[in-house]
């Protein structure tokens, strides 16, 4: 009897688990719906997806960095961020985490643009232990003139614990 107990007791536990999962999973196909529905400023909804396609919503991701409760804990990390401050039009957090001795004095983004995918394909060094690293990724964008990309190789400091923006080797593509 108190075998027969134990595998209801398990069985419901492992019930109740999978329908958080499913939960879970039943919101991020909403979240997937709405991938850039009310990104802005201050209007971006907890639940969407992440701009940078790191699968997590935007809440647990990127916005920690943006409002400056976090720091990234690596250069490649950075990137991302930095894009999603791109695709939000975040430009405060772009700025704050642009290394002083190439960040300009302003920064206006094109309306027009809308960022949507980041391809990151290459890394060196950046790590958590690294003063210096380097990533290279490509950044897909639409206009009203058409769609096109923008690849980059950027190059990133590690100043006071803090990982920052240095500098970077630009190819516009179509």
């Amino acid at each position: 009897m108190r075998q027969i107990w134990r595998r209801s007791a398990l069985l419901d536990v492992k019930m109740r688990t999978m329908r958080r999962i499913w939960a879970y999973c039943s919101e991020l196909r909403v979240s997937d719906n709405a991938h850039y529905v009310s990104y802005g400023r201050l209007g971006v909804m907890g639940v969407a997806r992440c701009p940078c396609l790191s699968g997590l919503p935007y809440a647990e991701c990127c916005e920690p960095l943006h409002r400056g409760d976090a720091h990234a804990p690596t250069a490649e990390r950075l990137m991302r961020s930095r894009f999603s401050a791109f695709a939000v039009g975040d430009t405060d957090y772009l700025l704050h985490s642009w290394h002083p001795s190439t960040r300009p004095a302003r920064l206006e983004l094109d309306p027009e643009l809308r960022w949507y995918r980041l391809d990151i394909i290459d890394r060196v060094a950046g790590g958590p232990l690294d003063t210096r690293g380097e990533v290279e990724f490509e950044a897909h964008y639409r206009s009203p003139d058409g769609g096109g990309s923008q690849r980059e190789h950027s190059t990133f400091v590690r100043e006071g614990g803090r990982w920052l923006y240095l500098a970077a080797i630009t190819t516009m593509q179509a």
